[in-house]
């Protein structure tokens, strides 16, 4: 049987996973989860959305930490590197955007 990749809200994602349970037999449906370590520019237009950080700004953020596929760069090299992410963190309190950053990086 062909799998089916199937995104819903959270809100009302036990009621699918009830009905196509019901609908073909709890024993023919499996939930299967897939991890990943979350990128530097991943991770920080993640955290910028969930702080309500404005797009704009955490789109300039991003764009400052280099993409490289074959070699990813991690957020703390991003930083120790880019003086303009050093002195976004450095500004009061926003150090700690970058702290929850790298700690969802990991």
């Amino acid at each position: 049987m062909p799998d089916s990749d199937i995104d819903f809200c959270q809100d009302r994602r036990g009621e699918v996973i009830d009905y196509v349970q019901q609908r073909y037999g709890r024993d023919q449906v499996a939930q299967i989860i897939t991890s990943r370590t979350l990128q530097a520019r991943g991770v920080l237009r993640d955290v910028g959305r969930v702080l309500q950080m404005p797009y704009g700004q955490v789109d300039k953020l991003t764009k400052l930490v280099p993409q490289n596929p074959a070699a990813p760069v991690t957020l703390a090299a991003a930083i120790a590197s880019e003086p303009k992410l050093q002195a976004f963190a450095m500004r009061t309190g926003r150090g700690a955007r970058f702290d929850i950053a790298q700690r969802l990086e990991a």
